[in-house]
């Protein structure tokens, strides 16, 4: 499969440097779904300058960096703890920093790119860094082709203030040749703020069988006859604690935690680094595909477990954003699933129609490889 000609696509998604298990994720799904039809693809790998603050951190990280001893910042105690995700990006994920120091990238360093794709959770989500998602480093006249696949807002409900910002946008909005989002609310906005069409497809990791992933974690898949109830909730409460003892008691699973506590500070990482060091993919994945139930507030642990055809209950956050849920639940019949507190839990629950819901994501993730296709003329 090629495309003609031959197409050379940068990729900009979710700063892969935060040790965000499902934003690395989506990143390298997506470089593999693109080349499959055969787009040469680089994705971008640093943070846009918004301000002198943020170039005097890049450079006070670097001389961190190169410190033997302990972490000297916050900021490189948390990239210790990553080492292990920091490596699968190197090994899996082809990288270009799009961004030095400078506010703007050199075009010098996109001059074999012929093509740009927005596409990452939450990344039209108003934040410092939405003139580099929304390609504004592109001159109005260049030949880029402008791309955005599957991104998000994060949710339906803006102040006035952050509403008026994204409406802002209109000009780069209509420069992009096609635009897809991954929550049904976003096509109504991309219409109501910039008049522009858009479609809703699958999550980029979803464009991927689950026998894929399954390969990576091989190594990592535990053979214990054992079951668990796998939690991976990313703002631990005790509201989310309470469902997970509740569903724990009931399923008669014993509960594990594939998620430890971020970083507090530098002193707690000198005390024990151990204690915050964050599991390699190939362990998170294999924590997924070997579990019996999976209870979380993550966005791709649902979409994990969909693949992995695992029972869940996924916990709503409204702080970081329902829509992709209810969107995605609700297109595969599961809005059931979805919950806000222990109240809404109905015990014992409905067993899943795997069959059924396989169907409905297979229609979501056959939109998805249609858009791409179409998006960048190709033919196979």
């Amino acid at each position: 499969m090629s495309t003609q000609p031959s197409q050379s696509a940068m990729v900009l998604t979710t700063w892969l440097g935060r040790g965000n298990f499902g934003g690395v994720l989506q990143a390298y799904a997506l470089q593999v779904a693109l080349r499959s039809i055969g787009v040469r693809v680089i994705t971008d790998n640093a943070r846009p300058i918004v301000g002198s603050s943020r170039a005097l951190g890049l450079l006070k990280a670097r001389i961190s960096r190169l410190s033997r001893g302990f972490a000297i910042t916050q900021g490189e105690a948390l990239r210790r703890s990553q080492v292990e995700l920091d490596r699968f990006v190197r090994e899996k994920i082809d990288t270009r920093p799009l961004y030095g120091i400078r506010r703007t990238p050199r075009l010098s360093d996109i001059s074999d790119v012929d093509t740009f794709i927005v596409g990452g959770d939450q990344v039209w989500r108003p934040n410092p860094w939405l003139d580099s998602y929304f390609l504004s480093f592109l001159s109005e006249y260049s030949n880029f082709r402008r791309i955005a696949y599957g991104v998000s807002f994060g949710t339906d409900s803006f102040t006035k203030q952050e509403y008026d910002r994204l409406a802002s946008y209109r000009s780069l909005a209509r420069r992009f040749s096609s635009i897809s989002v991954r929550e049904v609310s976003g096509v109504r906005l991309c219409s109501e703020l910039w008049d522009v069409s858009a479609q809703w497809v699958a999550d980029p990791v979803l464009l991927l069988p689950a026998d894929y992933y399954r390969d990576i974690a091989a190594s990592q898949i535990t053979s214990s006859t054992k079951p668990k109830l796998l939690s991976y909730v990313l703002d631990a409460s005790q509201q989310k604690r309470a469902i997970i003892s509740v569903l724990s008691q009931d399923l008669h699973l014993p509960s594990i935690s594939v998620c430890p506590q971020e970083v507090p500070s530098t002193r707690a990482f000198r005390q024990n680094p151990k204690q915050w060091m964050r599991p390699s993919m190939e362990k998170w994945l294999g924590e997924f595909a070997s579990s019996d139930f999976v209870v979380t507030d993550s966005y791709h642990g649902v979409i994990l477990s969909l693949l992995f055809h695992k029972p869940f209950v996924a916990i709503g956050n409204s702080q970081r954003g329902m829509s992709r849920f209810e969107s995605l639940l609700g297109h595969v019949g599961l809005s059931s699933r979805l919950v806000t507190d222990r109240s809404e839990l109905s015990l014992p629950l409905a067993d899943i129609d795997w069959p059924t819901v396989q169907n409905s994501l297979d229609q979501l993730i056959k939109r998805g490889w249609t858009f791409l296709r179409h998006s960048l003329n190709v033919t196979n």
